[in-house]
């Protein structure tokens, strides 16, 4: 952290920054990462999500767990690329 800069882009419209906010908050997608991790082991949400009216099997419950999270780390990565670009 001691190597990030104190004011980092967080916010970019057609390629330019608009939005700038504490190096801090870098690290708010893989919190929200975990926390989405951790709330999809439990077995009360994926019964829910399994036996809602849309039914969903294991697969498409993976697969959208697995979605979401590959969603959030992309855009970490790119917050990150953004801040030393």
């Amino acid at each position: 952290m001691l190597f990030l800069p104190q004011i980092i882009p967080v916010h970019f419209t057609n390629g330019i920054a608009d939005d700038f906010g504490n190096k801090v908050e870098i690290f708010l997608f893989p919190i929200l990462l975990l926390i989405i991790t951790f709330l999809t082991g439990k077995e009360s949400i994926k019964y829910f999500l399994t036996h809602s009216k849309t039914f969903l099997t294991d697969i498409q419950y993976n697969l959208m767990i697995d979605s979401v999270l590959g969603i959030v780390l992309i855009a970490e990565s790119y917050v990150i690329y953004a801040s030393f670009a």
